[in-house]
């Protein structure tokens, strides 16, 4: 089923028929070049997607054979028979139930169009039956009959900008906006360095868009997941042979679902994928883990089902590599490959997922810069080298009309792989390389070299007759069929930019999309070799462990220590293991190496990180655990080695899926989509289909979040109106949202939802008010405790019973959520409300109390209500009981608890998945950071925010950064040091202006003291600069924004009259050691 346009509804069932022609578009002229307007729907192009309703679309047709989609507003809708159905003025069509037909109509105020819904009597859905208006609704003869011969060729060409005056693209540029107008391209394919963040990137595609002048464009890119990863800002799905490895379609139909929601979100309209290349030679240097695997019907069923995830998000797909890349040892980046099979064997391998893909429907097909000779022979002299060569499938007749087309039957888009590639361009010159494409049967030029000069090539071909223009429009009449029919239609009313980045900021890496990405990770992970059962893993806590790589050492301790303690990380250097590193291995009770490879020469014998692996098997006493992070064939350079653990990705949930798997997290279930065979290749280490499992280990005291603990007790729920105060950190340990888990409940009645500073879905930056409205997921009102008001009024609380409360804190005190909270059970108290709060890890510890003890009532605000230290060492469970006790509010509260929690965690040394709690904390070292550098807010440096690094990065304008650099660091402040720095801050102080100072590293997190750390960098950028450095402004009450954030009003005067910050330190201790000990009382673990 083809989906494309978002006007339609993506639901449901077809329902078209055709009938024969009874309307005719009214004859007055009108004076803007529109030559008639005709329903999208009654397109042959158009399927009908019927639910409980149907979504209708006017079309201007123009004189000069192009059409858009009609402005909504310039549509007028009418239904002869509003007993059967209705239509509003946006051209939705709802059905009455009763039996019967109608016509819908519609008019641009000069022509007209209609199409029948004819209800019949026990029909679940009525039939919308097109009209057979013939010419009329023949959009692409009429275009292709009006447009001139360059515009015809501009439909095929398809150029990337991936840089331009040596600057990655990622923004239009009036130099190429010319381009996509002069050369009348057809589309453009993107690139990584394109597509940085979703916001930029929805405008980048929009600009693209506007920029075309008659027709939409294919917006085209390289989201295959896995090593070939376009977005920058999407989910990392693990790859195609990680599918392959996990044997399950449905999973795989998710990962292209996915994909495709991401893709169209942000107007990317066509994905260069699946990878349909059966790979079955371990040398290959270019598919490798691209490739479902080597069995073709494995491929085939995996791509398929690739195909329709993609195609069910309306967005296009294209197979490739055409007749199939999987059998060489060759890179066609880098030179021209050869598959000399028979025709036999080809049509059994190589073409039989191709075929597949043919027969389900696949948009577009992708050839493959290679050598097929037992199909065509053809023999043509390299203009690099002189030497005859057999001429490549992109170039060849043979195989793109006679083989692609004609045996096989395939009459969509046949696109060349990029024409920039050295196994055409070594070989051919750009202008020949396109024409002979074009003469073959290519549809798309994809990355002619030289835009201008093969435009101009091919125009010279056609009007000479080396090229037929009837063999152009056969290009043109496929290309601008497939825009009809995924909706890719130039737009006289295109959504508010804006809508549009706050919809895909919505989809694009949504915390579904992750599920979606976890689960496929998971069941990919493959145990090929265990001998004597060493997996699952069960170390003592006082056993060692060491990970040896030379690779992604990051990405493995990240997911190997939330699983133990004791984990020395080594990085393999290019001289081998040092000595120091033997002392660490041979200590060592486990041994962990990853190795990567991405061609044969990684797993050589030569090799450092197959020297290093077999290095560690042979000499030292650990039980060796070899990871495979990228191709599986890693085993054949080390066969010795204990056990082996494939993986196929480098992608982040690959890592922890294996780690898991390796300490008995997770049961594996992958089996090996390929066969290994020995390293001379004379023999088979391990079949494809082999992999070993074993069960999940049974964790003692499973760790469980407070939201967890409820969905374990619903019955508090039961016959209680519910009302949910919540932001995006209020997830399951397994990521699902609470406000979608409860709503999905049939006995539970939600009513209402409340949004913090942020907002309920975390898209507000700080100090923005959020003002109330329905949340479009749910229906929802959603109010606003962050707008005119910071405490719920009753009528905000008069159809609720029960408030739940789930935020992730951070452990500061200036935190606002926490205070939300409080005001929650004010407001609870007052109208006798319940209140539930779900507890939730402090996320830098519940151990550690640092700071001066806020001084009320004279600096009490929302960033700090009650006299409480900077660093509070409490979770938000416990800080409830505290300011309802403590300071005698009385409501009705019950904190649902956390289970076996350890407080001494940091939330990356958890298992819990670290979601932002709101836009400037993205990660856990932000919230360690933060009670240090959170106070320069109150000054005139920039606290980072607007950069990669908020609270991390700090600075100004007038800042020496070497200067403050080297003075911090000479302060030897324990576990922690400061890098010099400069950036430019996109939004907030200093927006747009170079900005100097440090980014500080955390470098022991035990011995580093957050509070103290932040009053030495204050103090010393006050006695650096004077003259530049100013506290931001007292308000009328004499409090700076710098004194409500410490507490105090003291600090400041201490820091300008040149006092210690040894000093100021001793001056708060009684304050701290009082609360410390009322604290003891409220703390639940």
């Amino acid at each position: 089923m083809r989906k494309g346009m978002r006007q339609l509804a993506s639901l449901g069932l077809i329902g078209a028929l055709v009938l024969s022609s009874w309307a005719t578009p009214t004859t007055s002229i009108a004076n803007d070049g529109k030559k008639d307007f005709v329903l999208y729907e009654n397109l042959d192009e158009a399927t009908i997607e019927v639910t409980d309703h149907v979504q209708l679309t006017g079309m201007n047709v123009y004189s000069d054979g192009h059409f858009t989609l009609a402005d909504p507003e310039d549509v007028e809708w009418t239904s002869t028979n509003r007993n059967v159905a209705t239509v509003d003025d946006t051209g939705r069509v709802e059905w009455t139930g009763q039996p019967g037909r109608t016509y819908i109509r519609a008019t641009n105020g000069n022509y007209s169009d209609r199409i029948a819904v004819h209800n019949r009597p026990n029909q679940d859905v009525p039939d919308v039956i097109k009209w057979s208006g013939g010419e009329r609704h023949d959009l692409v003869s009429h275009a292709i009959n009006n447009m001139t011969m360059e515009e015809k060729v501009g439909q095929m060409l398809m150029p990337d900008f991936r840089n331009y005056d040596g600057a990655n693209v990622t923004e239009m540029l009036p130099e190429i906006e010319q381009l996509v107008q002069e050369y009348h391209l057809g589309g453009v394919i993107l690139f990584r360095e394109n597509v940085v963040t979703t916001e930029q990137t929805a405008r980048l595609v929009a600009d693209y868009q506007a920029a075309s002048d008659k027709y939409g464009l294919l917006m085209t890119i390289d989201q295959e997941g896995g090593i070939v990863t376009r977005l920058q800002s999407g989910t990392d799905m693990p790859g195609n042979m990680a599918l392959g490895a996990g044997q399950d379609v449905d999973t795989t139909r998710a990962v292209g679902q996915a994909i495709g929601n991401e893709l169209a979100s942000l107007g990317v309209n066509m994905n260069l994928a699946p990878t349909l290349d059966v790979n079955n030679n371990p040398d290959n240097p270019v598919i490798g883990v691209r490739s479902f695997g080597e069995d073709p019907k494995l491929v085939s069923e995996h791509g398929v089902a690739y195909i329709e995830g993609v195609q069910n998000a309306g967005v296009g797909v294209s197979a490739k590599h055409f007749p199939g890349h999987g059998d060489t040892d060759v890179d066609s980046h880098l030179g021209l490959p050869s598959v000399p099979h028979d025709r036999e064997r080809l049509f059994d391998v190589e073409l039989a997922p191709f075929q597949a893909a043919i027969d389900h429907g696949v948009d577009s097909i992708m050839t493959a810069h290679m050598t097929l000779p037992e199909i065509d022979d053809t023999t043509v002299i390299s203009e690099k080298t002189g030497e005859e060569i057999t001429l490549p499938a992109t170039l060849s007749y043979e195989v793109l009309t006679g083989l692609i087309r004609e045996e096989m039957g395939y009459d969509g888009i046949v696109y060349t792989d990029a024409l920039n590639m050295n196994a055409i361009a070594d070989h051919f010159g750009p202008v020949d390389a396109s024409i002979r494409a074009i003469q073959a049967g290519s549809d798309i030029v994809l990355m002619p070299v030289g835009l201008s000069d093969v435009a101009e090539g091919i125009y010279e071909a056609v009007n000479e007759g080396d090229i037929s223009i009837e063999r152009i429009e056969q290009s043109v009449e496929r290309i601008l069929t497939l825009k009809l029919e995924r909706g890719i239609i130039k737009e006289e009313a295109p959504a508010p930019i804006e809508d549009v980045i706050e919809n895909a900021e919505r989809v694009v890496g949504s915390v579904e999309h992750q599920k979606v990405q976890k689960q496929a990770a998971e069941k990919s992970i493959t145990v090929v070799k265990n001998d004597d059962n060493i997996l699952p893993l069960q170390p003592e806590s006082d056993e060692q462990i060491a990970v040896v790589s030379n690779n992604y050492l990051e990405e493995l301790e990240a997911s190997i220590s939330p699983l133990h303690n004791n984990v020395d990380y080594i990085e393999l250097g290019s001289d081998g293991l040092t000595e120091e590193n033997w002392e660490t291995i041979n200590s060592a009770d486990y041994v962990i190496a990853a190795t990567t490879s991405a061609t044969n020469a990684d797993r050589d014998a030569s090799h450092p990180q197959i020297q290093m692996v077999n290095e560690i098997q042979e000499n030292a006493d650990a039980s060796v655990i070899a990871l495979g992070v990228r191709n599986p064939y890693d085993i054949m350079a080390y066969p010795n080695v204990d056990a082996y653990v494939a993986q196929y990705s480098f992608r982040d949930a690959s890592f922890t899926a294996s780690a898991r798997a390796i300490f008995g997290r997770l049961g594996p279930t992958g089996k090996l989509p390929v066969t290994i065979p020995t390293i001379d290749g004379d023999d088979v280490l391990y079949e494809a289909g082999h992999g070993l499992t074993y069960d999940e280990v049974e964790q003692p005291e499973a760790f469980q979040l407070g939201v967890d603990a409820l969905l374990d007790n619903l019955d508090v729920l039961e016959d209680k109106r519910i009302g949910i105060v919540t932001n995006p950190t209020g997830v399951t340990q397994d990521l699902d949202n609470i406000v979608d888990v409860l709503v999905a409940e049939e006995d539970l009645n939600v009513t209402s939802l409340y949004g913090p500073e942020h907002g309920i879905r975390g898209d507000a930056q700080a100090g923005d008010y959020v003002e109330f409205y329905i949340d479009e997921e749910t229906g929802l009102p959603v109010y606003s405790l962050y707008g005119e008001t910071q405490k719920p009024t009753p009528e905000m609380l008069e159809d609720v019973d029960v408030l739940l409360f789930d935020i992730q804190d951070v452990g500061t005190r200036f935190y606002t959520y926490i205070y939300t909270m409080a005001y929650l059970l004010e407001a609870a108290q007052e109208n006798d409300k319940e209140v539930i709060v779900l507890d939730r890890p402090n996320p830098i510890n519940g151990v550690d109390v640092e700071g001066p003890v806020l001084e009320a009532p004279q600096y009490t605000s929302f960033i700090g209500n009650y006299p409480i230290p900077t660093r509070h060492g409490m979770t938000v469970g416990e800080l409830a009981h505290y300011f309802n006790d403590e300071h005698d509010i009385g409501a009705d509260l019950t904190v649902m608890e956390m289970e076996n929690y350890d407080r001494s965690l940091y939330f990356d040394e958890t298992e819990l998945h670290w979601v932002m709690p709101s836009p400037n904390m993205p990660t856990v070292e932000t919230a360690v950071v933060y009670p240090a550098t959170g106070i320069i807010e109150g000054t005139n440096l920039s606290e980072g925010r607007g950069t990669t690094k908020p609270f991390q990065l700090l600075g100004a304008p007038y800042v020496n950064s070497t200067e403050l650099a080297a003075e911090l660091n000479s302060l030897g402040l324990d576990g922690v040091l400061f890098r010099a720095a400069s950036f430019t801050p996109m939004f907030s102080k200093h927006a747009g202006t170079l900005s100097h100072g440090v980014e500080v590293h955390i470098t022991d997190r035990d011995a580093y003291e957050s509070v103290t750390t932040g009053l030495h960098i204050v103090k010393t950028i006050h006695d650096l600069y004077p003259d530049s450095y100013q506290f931001q402004p007292e308000g009328g009450d004499g409090i700076s924004f710098f004194d409500r954030l410490l507490g105090n009003g003291w600090i400041r005067d201490a820091i300008q009259d040149g006092t210690t910050v040894e000093e100021m330190e001793n001056a708060w201790q009684e304050d701290l050691e009082t609360f410390k000990d009322t604290r003891e009382s409220y703390l639940i673990y």
